[in-house]
């Protein structure tokens, strides 16, 4: 599982909600970074919060058929905070979303 945590304002949540992803594939615009690491996804959904933002916690489920697109930055060569255990992925990655 791959966790992060984010702050949004209700728009944009109420955008994630109107679209019809449910069960659908969706291909990733940019690249998201995600943690392994729930508690750390946890601290940037909550961390300086603002009132007119919402803390938002998007999970990720990873299948095993073939290695994920991204990259793990979990090794001090790679990464400032290796402890984050941080996974990017890249651009145009499917994902389906399951529920919003």
């Amino acid at each position: 599982m791959l966790w992060r945590g984010v702050q949004i304002n209700k728009e944009a949540l109420n955008d994630y909600q109107q679209k019809k992803w449910v069960a659908e594939g969706v291909r990733l615009q940019g690249n998201y970074s995600f943690s392994r690491n729930l508690k750390v996804a946890l601290k940037f959904a909550f961390q300086n919060a603002k009132s007119e933002h919402l803390p938002t916690l998007f999970v990720i489920a990873c299948q095993n058929y073939n290695q994920p697109r991204g990259f793990l930055m979990s090794n001090e060569a790679y990464s400032a905070y290796p402890s984050e255990s941080e996974f990017v992925f890249m651009e145009g990655c499917l994902v389906y979303v399951l529920a919003v």
